[in-house]
């Protein structure tokens, strides 16, 4: 577990986690940078409104995240759909294409013109359709690149995800923690 001293909005806050210190400072320094970023558009906000205020938009973000990424697996599951039929229709093409060429060793065979003539026939057939293995290969390869693209994205969310959880968490227990000091300095006030 680590833990590290971060300052937001120039207070000083001891850190702990699970991740290494550079995460947790990172973290801080992201929260920071969007409660500073909302009081230099609004000098007049309060410090507890800010950080409601980045808290809010944090989260904006993080549900943002999570609808790409559900739309990134969606998009996903599909591209898989789509390969396994191009692989099925490859796998028919490839025992077309060595029915084909069976029968073309039978007809090389006989010496008669009229199989002759069948011949050049199944050789066009063939060459018909080596041309479309060759273009569903492509569109395989094709779609294995995408597949891998929209993975490496899919995975992207997910620790951007878990990274905006984590900074929502962070900004709720700075919150917490705020409200439990003012609370205290309310009640000290009041016993005066």
């Amino acid at each position: 577990m680590s833990s590290v001293v971060v300052k937001v909005n120039g207070i000083e806050y001891n850190l702990k986690g699970r991740e290494n210190e550079e995460y947790l400072k990172g973290i801080a320094e992201y929260i920071d940078s969007k409660i500073q970023e909302l009081c230099e558009k609004n000098p007049k906000l309060s410090y507890s409104a800010a950080t409601v205020l980045a808290g809010i938009n944090v989260a904006d973000e993080l549900f943002k995240s999570d609808l790409q990424c559900e739309k990134l697996e969606k998009e996903c599951k599909g591209l898989k759909e789509n390969y396994k039929k191009l692989e099925e229709e490859f796998n028919i093409k490839v025992k077309e294409i060595e029915t084909l060429n069976e029968k073309l060793k039978e007809i090389e065979n006989t010496n008669s013109e009229d199989l002759i003539k069948e011949v050049e026939d199944y050789k066009s057939q063939l060459d018909i359709m080596e041309e479309q293995y060759k273009k569903t290969k492509e569109q395989n390869k094709t779609l294995m690149s995408r597949n891998k693209e929209v993975n490496f994205q899919l995975n992207n969310y997910k620790y951007k995800v878990l990274d905006l959880e984590k900074k929502y968490m962070d900004i709720n227990f700075k919150l917490a923690r705020e409200k439990s000091g003012q609370n205290i300095l309310l009640n000290t006030k009041k016993h005066r």
